[in-house]
């Protein structure tokens, strides 16, 4: 499980199931956010990469690995996540990208 700080918007990754000796393993894959929207895929190799973006602020995300076995891990690398400057951030740099411009 993973908790984000609010203003994350996009998550992305490489999401796929090891056993104990670290061996990657074919499996469906869940993938689900906190507000209810989830993702199950087949995934057969650790370059598999999803992403997700939502117009609501992702705050969590859970890994499982279906069907539930206790040999088989879920497994996420190259996490990436996309957020979303503070308002006045956001505006402080439309007006500088407005200023500069003008100039020219």
């Amino acid at each position: 499980m993973f908790n984000f700080e609010p203003g994350v918007f996009a998550v992305g990754g490489n999401f796929f199931s090891r056993d104990a000796s670290f061996n990657t393993i074919p499996a469906l894959i869940g993938v689900f956010f906190e507000n209810g929207t989830s993702s199950l895929q087949y995934v057969s190799t650790v370059n598999d990469f999803s992403g997700f973006i939502s117009s609501v602020a992702i705050t969590k995300l859970i890994v499982e690995v279906f069907p539930f076995d206790a040999g088989h891990y879920p497994t996420v690398d190259n996490l990436y996540f996309g957020v979303v400057p503070a308002p006045g951030a956001a505006a402080l740099l439309s007006l500088a990208a407005l200023v500069s411009r003008r100039r020219r």
